[in-house]
């Protein structure tokens, strides 16, 4: 009797595996943002009334207004081909060329800290829906000490950034210390304190504290010059906030894979209860997580109003909260994938706003798309059925959150 012959799976790299679910997340969802494009377009959808009659008519119109409607998302968030031919006749400097890549680059630096934000507390075990409030928090002491205190040019920034962060981590020891001293939900506490900074970012809009002077309307006087982050070179938008989140993006990675403190952190966001049982200091972990997790995303404010708005108003921090939660569930709260998410997520809002002043598609689309992305994110079983047997995450990668 001869023995059965092992089918060995093929090798594949783990990196593969680590990011082929995300990556297939943000495949499907375009897929089904452009069915959404092509049904919502005004002279493609009715050819599909006769499809069977005229199939190319519909098929070639769809993919027409897809291909038309991509190709302005990354002529508005990467590189437009149009501006080449006029920066190589001398209509235009060369620094046009990088323009969209600037300012995806320039919304990207601060939704990276607040998806830091949100990524840490995941590697923790701990969901925070707060990082729009931390955010606001940031950017109000970001502006106020911007505009009201007059320091030299290089410390003023520092100075502020600084503060930032000293009263984001005083914000998010707030649903750090519920957390871990009475069991209260995180996600509903730090939903009700993004309720508690926006509407008191609009109290004190009304105020002398943070009104611009002869204005009626709720917004902060432009902070100082010597405030501002700097940009990185002439002509384009980006400034050093980037460096900032690049450098945070850094950082937060060494503690969590070279340090012991990172490795806490981990091993209590695997097993709480068994991390008690070791002797391991849960709450200190829960309340310092929270903490780290709001300075975080209060420097994402603080370098948004420093380096591109200048000031504050009731919509400094719109669609940031979901954005930067968005990013974090397609980095897996791993650091460096998260930024390149925020910097994905940062491209699809930029882009979008040149597909629809190209192609008329409602801006709607990047939104439908991101939700898309974060309902496969969370249905991970679903979403590794879908990819090829050796392309599958194994089970401790999807139990761990794919890295």
């Amino acid at each position: 009797m001869t023995a059965p012959v092992e089918v060995k799976r093929p090798s594949v790299p783990r990196i593969l595996t680590t990011i082929a679910p995300p990556l297939a997340a943000v495949v499907i969802a375009l897929m089904f943002a452009g069915i959404l494009i092509a049904a919502t377009d005004a002279q493609t959808a009715p050819k599909w009334s006769y499809f069977f009659a005229n199939p190319g008519a519909a098929i070639g119109g769809s993919l027409d207004v897809i291909g038309r409607a991509v190709g302005a998302l990354i002529a508005g968030s990467i590189f437009d081909p149009t501006v080449t031919s006029q920066v190589v006749s001398g209509a235009q400097p060369i620094s046009a060329l990088f323009i969209p890549l600037s300012n995806t680059l320039g919304a990207a630096a601060p939704l990276a800290l607040a998806a830091l934000a949100v990524g840490l507390c995941l590697r923790a075990a701990l969901f925070n829906v707060g990082a729009e409030g931390q955010f606001i928090v940031g950017a109000a002491a970001g502006a106020y000490v911007g505009f009201s205190w007059h320091l030299p040019p290089v410390l003023h920034p520092i100075v502020a950034l600084a503060l930032a962060a000293a009263c984001g981590a005083i914000w998010g020891l707030i649903p750090g210390v519920l957390r871990a001293t009475t069991g209260a939900s995180e996600v509903i506490s730090t939903i009700m304190l993004n309720y508690i900074a926006g509407f008191g970012l609009l109290l004190l809009l009304g105020s002398p504290i943070l009104q611009r002077p002869g204005r009626q309307d709720p917004i902060s006087p432009i902070v100082d010059d010597t405030a501002r982050l700097p940009t990185l070179a002439a002509g384009i938008q980006v400034t050093w906030g980037l460096v900032v989140a690049v450098l945070a993006t850094i950082l937060l990675w060494f503690l969590l894979n070279r340090t012991a403190m990172g490795f806490t952190l981990k091993v209590v966001g695997l097993n709480p209860r068994a991390s008690l049982g070791m002797g391991l200091p849960v709450a200190r972990v829960v309340i310092g997580t929270f903490a780290a997790a709001g300075a975080l995303a209060a420097v994402g404010g603080a370098t948004m109003v420093l380096g591109t708005t200048g000031s504050v108003n009731p919509g400094t921090a719109t669609a940031i909260g979901f954005n930067a939660i968005t990013a974090a569930l397609l980095g897996k709260g791993r650091p460096g994938a998260t930024f390149g998410a925020a910097v994905l997520v940062a491209a699809l809002q930029t882009g979008g706003l040149t597909m629809q002043a190209a192609t008329g598609t409602d801006v709607n689309v990047v939104l439908v798309l991101q939700s898309t992305v974060v309902l496969l994110i969370a249905a991970p079983m679903v979403l590794n059925a879908l990819l090829p047997r050796a392309l599958r995450a194994p089970a401790a990668i999807m139990a761990g959150g794919w890295g």
